[in-house]
């Protein structure tokens, strides 16, 4: 008797967070990269709001957390958490709608992705909570008993009363469970009807719909700052837009070849583009790519939701219009998506490993948000890692004393600029020369493959580092491509990171080969793209039902000490 009231107890308390989720607030799970920032943006909350109902969350947030979200009453667009076992069809009928209209309000629904915990928009307008009466059956359910289980998380598992289990299985209540034992759970099923099946069936199908509208010539925008008046782009930055726009033209040039039509319209961003999105040519892009500056990208993309035309953000990593346009492409990774992406990359490769951090300075500390996020997570798979102060005068000595045998050692400035890391070559050199036992890594930055005088040292020190954009000079494609830029414009592409001649190449391939392949619905299908990069790869998350695509692919790019260099891609 005791047991079912205790059960009675916890079937109420979980009623009423239940009640409270679906009207005060609901239950958002933190994924790796988001911020408190991010997350209410995406939801058009106060960051304040947050912190309010959640005051640990000042401190800072942890991936696969809870937060509780503030849902606004006279807001005209309804948040819902998805509980255990529902389905779409069960949740259109909760809030009096269609499955059709909540596709409509999350393109990035799918048989994949509609998942337990994860939040949904309900669409705007009288959508209200509704509970039709059910007609109940009880059946019974085959369990087959797992090490470690009882009778009360059995009851929890299948929401049944303990004395239910035990009236339906006399051998349970004479001798308890046993490992592996065959036991029935007794379960109240809600009875539908034939007509109700079906509604369900179908409702539920339309999550498995991916349509693939083929078209016979591409549509394309670049919009792009090229004139020498613009208030917006430094003169030094006109080479580089250009270069991109060279490299584009490239891609487009080999498209062609794979008898693909591309019609391409190009727009000077130079003085606004304001003007430019009222063309009514640009309504029937089926992709605009451009954009520099927060004001020129914030337009394009309104114009681009207006209109429903996917949108590539080439450069900018800071923008945040992909949280709520679901028609952005970011193909720059922001910059808390990217460290915990090299992050977790970081502790895939070095997880047997001795971490030792090196600091500089405060002020010359310029990693230290990367070197917080990366002991965060070094701490919770209870890597241990240790930490010197560089000293110029010691800095050899306190490294060795760092070394423990022939255990492997990584080092990990935190400071990515070309003195810090010049400050660090020497001892090391000086370490590893007077004992070539040693087992000596370093870990380090993008900017790293700029410092053209530092590249020979990182090779003996076997360096990793991790980088959105990479291109190996001695490989045949990138050989092959700077030839050709060469033929086509009499010069070689300007030795940057990263190099837009490339970025524009592989953008203008991978989108416009997509667009062919897939359709202008080319989202459901990113996962069968395969694509060669030269620079960059490409592979695109959606941040929420509802909003766009960044992209999270990363490189780590090892110098190896056989003087050869490894491109991984994750």
């Amino acid at each position: 008797m005791l047991k079912r009231l205790l059960l009675f107890i916890f079937i109420v308390i979980t009623s009423l967070q239940v009640y409270s989720q679906e009207n005060d607030y609901f239950l958002h799970t933190i994924e790796r990269g988001q911020t408190v920032y991010s997350i209410a943006l995406t939801y058009n909350v106060s960051i304040e709001s947050i912190y309010n109902i959640n005051p640990g969350s000042r401190e800072g947030i942890k991936t696969g957390e809870v937060l509780k979200i503030p849902q606004k009453k006279k807001d005209s667009t309804i948040y819902h958490t998805i509980q255990p076992k529902e389905t779409l069809y069960s949740v259109s009928k909760k809030y009096n709608t269609t499955g059709n209209k909540i596709i409509e309000m999350n393109p990035g629904l799918s048989t994949l992705t509609f998942a337990a915990g994860r939040t949904i928009r309900i669409p705007e307008g009288k959508s209200k909570q509704v509970e039709a009466p059910k007609e109940t059956q009880i059946v019974d359910i085959q369990h087959k008993v797992e090490k470690g289980e009882t009778l009360f998380s059995l009851s929890q598992k299948y929401k049944v009363y303990i004395d239910d289990i035990l009236q339906r299985n006399e051998n349970v209540r004479l001798n308890g469970l046993k490992k592996g034992q065959i036991i029935f759970i007794p379960t109240e099923v809600t009875k539908t009807s034939d007509k109700e099946k079906t509604l369900e069936d179908e409702t539920n199908s339309l999550l498995n719909k991916q349509t693939i509208k083929k078209i016979d010539h591409i549509n394309v925008a670049l919009l792009l700052p090229f004139g020498t008046t613009g208030k917006n782009i430094e003169n030094s930055q006109k080479g580089k837009i250009i270069e991109y726009y060279e490299g584009f033209l490239l891609a487009i040039e080999d498209l062609k070849k794979k008898g693909i039509s591309i019609n391409l319209f190009v727009y000077d961003t130079a003085n606004g583009v304001r003007e430019i999105l009222q063309k009514p040519e640009l309504k029937q892009a089926n992709l605009i790519i451009g954009g520099t500056t927060e004001e020129q990208i914030k337009q394009i993309s309104e114009f681009s939701h207006k209109e429903e035309i996917k949108y590539v953000i080439p450069f900018s990593s800071l923008t945040d219009v992909a949280l709520t346009n679901p028609y952005v492409f970011q193909i720059n990774t922001p910059q808390n998506y990217l460290y915990s992406k090299a992050s977790l990359q970081f502790i895939k490769k070095y997880e047997k490993y001795r971490v030792i951090f090196i600091n500089f300075s405060q002020d010359k500390n310029d990693k230290a948000d990367f070197v917080s996020v990366l002991q965060t997570d070094l701490k919770q798979n209870n890597i241990r890692y240790e930490t010197i102060t560089y000293n110029g005068a010691s800095i050899t000595k306190d490294m060795k004393d760092e070394l423990n045998g022939n255990e492997p050692t990584v080092f990990v400035p935190a400071s990515g600029s070309r003195e810090s890391l010049l400050k660090i070559l020497a001892p090391l050199k000086t370490i590893i020369t007077a004992n070539s036992s040693v087992n000596v890594s370093l870990f380090g930055y993008p900017e790293w493959q700029t410092y053209s005088d530092c590249i020979k040292s990182l090779y003996p020190l076997n360096t990793s580092i991790y980088s959105v954009f990479y291109a190996d000079t001695d490989s045949r494609i990138v050989k092959n491509f700077y030839n050709r830029y060469k033929q086509w414009y009499n010069k070689y592409p300007i030795n940057s990171y990263p190099k837009y001649g490339l970025l524009g190449y592989d953008t203008g391939m991978y989108f416009l080969e997509l667009i062919n392949n897939y359709g202008i619905l080319f989202e459901s299908s990113l996962d069968k793209m395969q694509y060669n990069s030269l620079q960059m790869g490409f592979n695109f998350d959606r941040v929420s039902y509802w909003g766009g695509f960044i992209n999270l692919n990363i490189y780590m790019v090892t110098f190896q000490p056989n003087n050869n260099i490894l491109r991984e891609e994750s």
